[in-house]
């Protein structure tokens, strides 16, 4: 694993081997919004995405096979970064097909359990925060400054009302 351009080039295939797994589950999240459940919001986003991610990575599999089948001065750089994009997409399409929606239904299935449990009765309330101005919890106004009456009483008598 000593070889820059395998290390080059499995960075390269995470790149795409991500894009194609995000393409999935943003569709799948889209239709899980519009009401679909789980495991059909994943089958859906599987086979509406199939042909997209197909035609990309056949296309991206054409364009490497001529560093897989390269010969001539420089041919085993080439030769080690082509086998391991070529290899590397071709394993990675794969599995982003069939081991992606998988994933997507195990993964929302058990963050749904997780977060949709019911909370005992009682422990659904917030507890109150503490009030400034002490008392029960009631809400007072603001005194202002140097006055013994709410703002609201003084402007009552300012404007000719008694509070």
């Amino acid at each position: 694993m000593d070889d820059i351009y395998c290390q080059v080039g499995l960075v390269t295939l995470i790149g795409l081997a991500a894009k194609n797994a995000i393409l999935v589950v943003e569709f799948a999240n889209q239709l899980l919004e519009e009401g679909m459940s789980i495991t059909r919001a994943a089958v859906k986003a599987g086979e509406e995405r199939l042909r997209p991610i197909l035609m990309t990575s056949f296309a991206a599999l054409l364009g490497f096979l001529p560093l897989v089948l390269s010969e001539g001065a420089g041919a085993s750089s080439r030769w080690s970064l082509g086998t391991a994009l070529f290899g590397g997409l071709l394993l990675a399409t794969f599995l982003s097909l069939f081991l992606v929606p998988i994933l997507y239904i195990l993964v929302k299935s058990a963050a749904k359990a997780i977060f949709s449990r019911k909370r005992p009765p009682g422990g659904s309330k917030p507890p109150e925060s503490p009030n400034h101005n002490g008392g029960s919890g009631s809400r007072r106004e603001a005194l202002p400054a140097g006055s013994s009456q709410p703002e609201s009483a003084l402007r009552s008598q300012q404007d000719g009302k008694t509070a």
